[in-house]
């Protein structure tokens, strides 16, 4: 037997960074999640356009210091500048095989998440989902900002990334740059946002930073992504955000961070295919198998967790040599140090053949030997009364059973060089035997039925157990009843006065059932009259009674006289016979007459005379 098991999502343990190349692709929050409008895609660049200034001097701008804000590439086109942000809200870049894409909210609207000094705030998911890895499309203004970044999780667990620090948009790019974050865009460029309480200057007008980062280009308006490394052992639980507290104790809020778009690639669990052949019987040879396929994090065999550990440490598969047992595989990602646990398959024992035996049914007083069909030669046969447990009451190829006791037998067979304590290969379950004695059929009791002229028909009583019947005529062959071959009656047919007899068989249903023959004979009867010449009323219950005797007698009258003539019995019904009497007397031996009038069925009348020996 194979086992086969295909597990979609699988228990994940440790944590640490991965590797394996994936691209991460927009994520779409909900509006909540932005404060403000940075993005000027008009003139003028006030209120009308952009809601805050991202930068600028404390506790406000001035006409030689103004506060900036991110612009389009449509307005720079319209201004006749260069740089802006691209019409398609698209930032993407490809670095080591690896691709950020990020799509900015909408320019005429709130567009941009910030914390200020000492505020902490959360940006929310619009679906949450689970992850493996996020990315921020984030900058700062007023120097870099140090934040505290955690996961939340939509079953109200948290998990703290860390404390990066966000490099300031208009300033040297670090390097190397912290863990985890790196330039996306530089060049994006910024426009001095108008400022009412300004008294000169023409700053609403000032673009700058539209060149990309250069060693002697620090002023790039660079834009920096940074990943957030989930945790393998929440890489199955939906992220509804990301909570974000900005570490500066500014009054005034700045440093302060901006995050523009998140992007993230989506966990994908990956499927594993588990397989397995049992061990043979011999000794331990079972094999297990696995398939690893999709998924995102790019996992692999580590090592198979066997139940037994006397075979040695297994890392690839199949693994073999595999005892009967439950047996998993630890997996591990492109890294090396996010693990998963594979459910168990199981190795199953050795599969031995079934014992194949014929179950019986037989007739009383038969002896029975129940036999294994091809038994094997290494193993041995014990036979129970029992399905589970208890005590063989035979061990061998075959076992002669008691005679005449219905029963069940459980037939077990093991091999014969294996302690039976430490038997992995006994048959399970044990295979169903019966045996049934049928009971012998009684001999069928046959009387005499219907008569006419030309036939007659024999019947009998239904035999217990019996399916069929048999009937032979006069020796000759048996054969099917008139009645069928469950039926009880045979009607025969023949001329007048002919001599019939029959033997009536009864079959069950084994040939062993067969009875013996029921038989009986008739006469079939002239078509006459007859009065017999003798009869001895003596009581012995043996011809007591003179009758008339005629099948077809439709009208009779019958008397009878003595020596002197007088009539001593008169009867008009042959059902009425003499029995030697005259008015309760009992009439002395010797020779009587009769005159005898009788029509019959046809309309014959036939009249007779004649003498009768009464005899005590």
């Amino acid at each position: 037997m194979i086992r086969k098991i295909t597990i979609l999502g699988l228990l994940l343990f440790a944590f640490g960074s991965v590797l394996y190349a994936q691209n991460f692709t927009p994520v779409s929050l909900l509006k909540k999640s932005y404060k403000a409008d940075v993005v000027a895609e008009k003139y003028p660049y006030d209120s009308t356009s952009t809601t805050i200034g991202m930068d600028g001097p404390l506790p406000g701008p001035t006409a030689t210091n103004p506060q900036h804000t991110l612009y389009t590439a449509a307005l720079a086109a319209q201004e006749g500048a260069l740089g802006g942000l691209p019409a398609n809200r698209t930032i993407a870049r490809t670095k080591s095989g690896i691709t950020h894409t990020f799509l900015l909210a909408p320019y005429d609207s709130v567009n941009a998440f910030f914390v200020k000094g000492g505020v902490t705030d959360t940006i929310f998911l619009a679906t949450p989902a689970p992850y493996w890895k996020l990315s921020l499309l984030v900058l700062s203004t007023e120097q870099s900002a140090s934040i505290y970044d955690t996961i939340l999780y939509t079953d109200g667990t948290k998990f703290s990334l860390g404390s990066p620090t966000i490099t300031d948009w208009y300033q040297q790019i670090p390097n190397p740059l912290p863990a985890n974050m790196d330039t996306m865009k530089t060049g994006n460029g910024r426009v001095a946002r108008w400022d009412p309480n300004a008294t000169a200057g023409t700053f609403p007008f000032e673009v700058d930073g539209y060149n990309p980062y250069s060693s002697s280009n620090f002023g790039a308006a660079n834009f920096y992504y940074l990943d957030l490394i989930n945790t393998c052992n929440n890489w199955g639980k939906s992220i509804q955000g990301i909570i974000i507290k900005n570490r500066s104790t500014n009054a005034g809020g700045y440093p302060c961070p901006y995050v523009l778009a998140v992007s993230g690639i989506p966990y994908v669990a990956p499927t594993v295919t588990l397989t397995s052949t049992p061990s043979g019987c011999s000794g331990p040879s079972g094999t297990a198998t696995i398939t690893i396929s999709g998924g995102t994090a790019g996992f692999v065999l580590s090592k198979w967790l066997l139940t037994t550990t006397t075979i040695g440490q297994q890392s690839t598969s199949p693994a073999t040599g595999l005892p009967p047992g439950r047996d998993s595989a630890q997996l591990v990602d492109a890294s090396g140090t996010c693990k998963i646990i594979s459910p168990t398959v199981i190795v199953d024992s050795g599969v031995m053949p079934k014992p194949v035996v014929a179950s019986i049914d037989t007739c009383v007083g038969y002896n029975v030997t129940l036999s294994v069909k091809n038994p094997g030669t290494d193993t041995t046969y014990n036979w129970y009364t029992v399905a589970t447990g208890g005590t063989p009451v035979k061990t061998g190829n075959s076992y002669a059973v008691p005679t005449n006791t219905n029963a069940t037998y459980y037939v077990e067979g093991s091999i014969t060089n294996i302690a039976p304590a430490n038997d992995p290969c006994t048959t399970k379950p044990r295979t169903v035997v019966t045996v049934t004695f049928e009971p012998l059929l009684a001999t069928p009791v046959v009387t005499i039925g219907a008569t006419t002229p030309t036939s007659v028909t024999f019947q009998w009583a239904a035999v217990p157990n019996a399916t069929s019947y048999q009937v032979s005529v006069n020796g000759g062959p048996y054969q099917t009843p008139s009645s069928g071959s469950t039926g009880t009656s045979h009607t025969v047919t023949g001329t007048t006065g002919a001599n019939v007899s029959i033997s009536v068989i009864a079959y069950g249903k084994l040939p062993c059932q067969t009875s013996a023959a029921g038989t009986q004979s008739f006469v079939i009867p002239s078509n006459g009259v007859f009065v017999p010449k003798a009869f001895t009323p003596n009581g012995d219950g043996l011809n007591d009674v003179l009758y008339v005797y005629g099948n077809f007698i439709q009208q009779l009258d019958m008397k009878i006289f003595n020596q002197w003539g007088q009539a001593i019995f008169e009867t008009a019904n042959k059902g009425n016979g003499w029995d030697g009497t005259y008015k309760g007397k009992m009439q002395p031996s010797g020779v009587y007459m009769y005159a005898l009038k009788a029509t019959l069925q046809d309309g014959t009348v036939v009249n007779t005379k004649g003498s009768i020996n009464l005899i005590r």
